[in-house]
Parts: C-alpha cells; sequence; structure tokens
C-alpha cells in the first residue's frame, strides 16, 4: 500500500485544517492529495438514510462537484456514501476522512467505493496509523477533520443523535457555514436536522441559497467546463506558478496540447502569463 504522511509544517497540509484549535500533526494520505487546495464542502448525514435523505443529497452533491467543489463526507454508509457516489458521477472529485487506519476500510461494504474513489483521482484522508482498527471514540475525532477541511458543512438528514450534529457542532466552533435540509417532520431522521435549523443553521431549499453563499456559477462553472488535460494544467499552476517548460515535465503533454491548454486557460480568464511564467488567477 503506498500512502503519504502529511505533517502540519508540509505545505500540502489542508489551510483550512491548520485553523483548527486541535489540528492534527499528520494525515495518512491515499491519492489525490492536490484536492486539498480546492474548495471542499462536506455533505454528512445519517447511516440509516431514506430515500429523500439520499436523493436530496444527489442533488446538492451532484450540483456542487459540477461546479468545482471537492465533497468531503465520512465514508459511512448512508448519506456519506451517497455524497461520494454523487460527485463522482458527473467526474467531479471526492474526499474519504476515515475514523480508522487508512488501509481500514470501515465499514467493509464500502470498499469497492474506496476503491472508485481512488481510481477517480479521489482521495483517502486518516489521522490514525495504518492498521488501526474500527473505535467507536475515533470517529468524533475524524468529524472534527471534515468540518475542519471544509468551508460549509450540510447535513441532508440526521436524527437527534446523529453523529453528524457532531460535525455540525464542530463547524460552527469552527467559524464555518452549516447548512440543513428541511425534513419531514414525522421522519425519525427529521429531528436533528430541523433543530438545528431552528437553533441558526442556513436553511438549504435549493441550488440557488448554494449559488447565494458561494456564487458556484463562477470560477468553479469555469473550472467544471475544463478538459481532463486543461483541468490538470489548471490544478498545476494552481500549486505552484511555472514556465512552459515546468508545466510541460510534470504534466507530460506534448507541446501542442499543452499550448492549446494555456491559451484555454487564459482565454477563460482563469490563469495568465507574466515574463513567460503562468499562475491561476
Amino acid at each position: 500500500m503506498n500512502y503519504s504522511e502529511i505533517t502540519k509544517s508540509d505545505k500540502r497540509f489542508p489551510k483550512k485544517l491548520r485553523e483548527i484549535p486541535d489540528c492534527p500533526q499528520k494525515l495518512y494520505c491515499i491519492g489525490n492529495v492536490d484536492l486539498f487546495s480546492k474548495p471542499i464542502i462536506a455533505i454528512v448525514g445519517s447511516r440509516k438514510a431514506s430515500e429523500y435523505g439520499k436523493i436530496i443529497t444527489k442533488k446538492f452533491a451532484s450540483y456542487l462537484a459540477s461546479n468545482g467543489y471537492v465533497i468531503a463526507s465520512g465514508l459511512a454508509i448512508g448519506i456519506d456514501a451517497q455524497a461520494h457516489k454523487s460527485a463522482l458521477s458527473v467526474e467531479g472529485y471526492t474526499i474519504a476522512v476515515l475514523g480508522t487506519g487508512i488501509d481500514e476500510i470501515y465499514p467493509a461494504s464500502n470498499k469497492s467505493l474506496a476503491d472508485e474513489i481512488l481510481k477517480k483521482k479521489g482521495l483517502i484522508v486518516s489521522e490514525f496509523s495504518p492498521k488501526t482498527p474500527f473505535a467507536k471514540y475515533n470517529f468524533p475525532l475524524r468529524n472534527r477533520i471534515i468540518a475542519g477541511l471544509s468551508q460549509a458543512v450540510i447535513i441532508s438528514e440526521a436524527a437527534e443523535e446523529s453523529g453528524s450534529l457532531i460535525t455540525a457542532k464542530l463547524a460552527c466552533e469552527y467559524g464555518r457555514e452549516v447548512f440543513g435540509v428541511p425534513q419531514n417532520i414525522t421522519n425519525f431522521n427529521s429531528h436533528g436536522v430541523n433543530d438545528l435549523i431552528k437553533g441558526g443553521a442556513n436553511v438549504l431549499s435549493s441550488e440557488g441559497d448554494l449559488e447565494e453563499f458561494f456564487g458556484a456559477k463562477g470560477e468553479n462553472k469555469k473550472i467544471a467546463s475544463l478538459s481532463l488535460e486543461e483541468r490538470e494544467v489548471f490544478e498545476l499552476i494552481t500549486v505552484e506558478a511555472m514556465d512552459f517548460e515546468q508545466i510541460s515535465k510534470k504534466s507530460k503533454l506534448s507541446a501542442d496540447k499543452l499550448s492549446a491548454a494555456l491559451v484555454y486557460l487564459e482565454l477563460k480568464g482563469l490563469a495568465r502569463c507574466q515574463s513567460n511564467v503562468y499562475f491561476r488567477c
């Protein structure tokens, strides 16, 4: 198993996560660590998800992922799994944060989903060393990482005692936006979310609510329209400014394809060139 150990002092360590008071000192990662530099929104919820919960999770996760946001969740059954799958279904990116070691997928039934996340250039993350088994007390710790990574947390569906409410509480403490999706009051899984909304969480009832907060139709819409080659180049110059030769070596694109990608990024207003060095606008 090939994994990366990223310490808090590493420039690849997620900046948002550094902001929280109980920041982990190290992360174990498998997959695309460049996702840490992208805008991340968490979507979490009940393990015993209703059909309504799955539908609204798919609605918002696929919308955000297709507009350039990375979807973070906890790889649990129910809402978490639906959030990951929905991001992947629109060729978007997703991050799975584990409460076990990086090599101990829990639940085991989501092993194929974890494999698909990696296959589609996603990322699996844990603060726990490899071989760390399942333990209930590790999951609140996992939840703080989900909240800390993200600029906002969406609770799709949650009962009164749901672990997702821990994530929401932590997100509030960290100064993140928290969204709750209004629920049917007769559904057991509605009570936690409805209480969140009564307590002041943002009401999320349509994509328009997300546009109002995040402007998802701006730059992120442009990013979503990029081809795989254009996106690869864009991601490289997002991490650091580079000249043509440096980009060529890292991307391994032909000179013609790289030139075309850079011209397109400039036309879209996503990149600029100054003194032969390309950087993200």
